[in-house]
């Protein structure tokens, strides 16, 4: 399945709407894999080229994805998403190049999910709803803390958790 997405070049012949889906769908795979620098890049991808093209469900999608597997290291010296997209090739047998994100870029991708948040709050298990107010907390943002807080929808008590405590 990665070598099809593969076959979809960021730069080539087809849409910027089908290069975002086939990137979040094999940066999806790279995470079941363990390959998380390339999922971070993938999603990336999809959320940059799903954001320009007003898609805003995919735009969420793969932001939250990509948050979810920034927050494992946010660092001042990590590399900045767009260099290592431009710099991307394939890397040699053995070499594992950290996983980690730089502030900027994590302050970016989480405003724009904040922003286009257009979901209901309901239901009782919202990993998605954890992962934006985690990355909300990573930033110092509130506006998303302070829009679940004022829901009365909120089900899931991890995130009842998170907004209360």
């Amino acid at each position: 399945a990665l070598a099809q997405h593969a076959s979809i070049s960021r730069v080539g012949e087809h849409s910027p709407g089908v290069v975002a889906i086939s990137r979040s769908n094999a940066a999806r795979i790279c995470v079941q894999i363990g390959d998380i620098v390339t999922a971070l890049r993938h999603s990336w991808v999809s959320f940059s080229m799903a954001l320009e093209q007003g898609m805003d469900e995919l735009t969420l999608d793969s932001g939250l994805v990509w948050i979810d597997l920034a927050l494992s290291e946010v660092n001042e010296e990590a590399t900045r998403m767009e260099e290592l997209v431009l710099s991307a090739a394939p890397r040699e047998l053995g070499d594992n190049p950290k996983a980690w994100a730089h502030p900027e870029d994590l302050r970016f991708v989480v405003e724009r999910c904040s922003s286009l948040w257009n979901r209901p709050m309901d239901g009782s298990r919202r990993p998605d709803i954890m992962v934006l107010l985690e990355g909300e907390a990573a930033c110092g943002f509130t506006s998303f803390h302070k829009s679940v807080n004022a829901s009365d929808e909120v089900e899931d008590e991890v995130v009842l958790g998170l907004i209360q405590g």
